[in-house]
């Protein structure tokens, strides 16, 4: 009723890039797995609709999981309450580990944590093309995240506050 619909056709018409995936409203979890399916790309990344990115993230993200060839980049949220800051990274001063075990990263685990959110990583598209999110379920990310992890895929962690979690304290999540 926004308007949505049109305005994602003129970026379509614009960026060849973007195809638009037509559904009823069935929730987050039916329009990731819808949006899995049909990507083509070699990686996979979550933003929910009231979120966004740091303007670096998918460069960054991209550059680490090609350098070290893993499976899946972890970064950090922030919550966003107005009053963010957003500065340039500078890619060479990010410390990161790596792990072929994600779940254990032993002493490292307070510093370099994985968050559950499924929009706190990029993933290669074929360690998640088997996996769905499951429908009907308000923290549909971690049964997703647990699933994924325990594949033990090899794991790039930063510490890197990346992704921008909008609070809204109505939200369903918060409800």
């Amino acid at each position: 009723t926004d308007g949505s619909p049109e305005i994602l056709q003129e970026y379509a018409k614009k960026d060849k890039r973007i195809v638009v995936l037509p559904q009823k409203n069935s929730g987050a979890s039916v329009a990731r797995n819808n949006g899995v399916k049909a990507a083509n790309g070699k990686y996979i990344s979550f933003v929910d609709s009231d979120d966004y990115l740091h303007p670096q993230c998918l460069e960054i993200a991209h550059y680490f999981a090609s350098k070290h060839n893993v499976d899946m980049v972890c970064f950090d949220y922030e919550e966003d309450d107005g009053n963010i800051k957003i500065k340039p990274i500078e890619i060479s001063k990010i410390k990161h580990i790596i792990s072929d075990n994600p779940v254990m990263l032993g002493s490292y685990r307070e510093e370099f944590r994985v968050m559950f959110s499924a929009c706190t990583k990029i993933y290669k598209k074929s360690l998640i093309d088997d996996l769905d999110f499951l429908p009907d379920n308000i923290f549909e990310d971690f049964p997703h995240t647990f699933a994924t992890m325990s594949k033990k895929p090899k794991t790039l962690v930063m510490k890197e506050k990346l992704y921008f979690y909008d609070v809204h304290r109505g939200s369903q999540s918060h409800s």
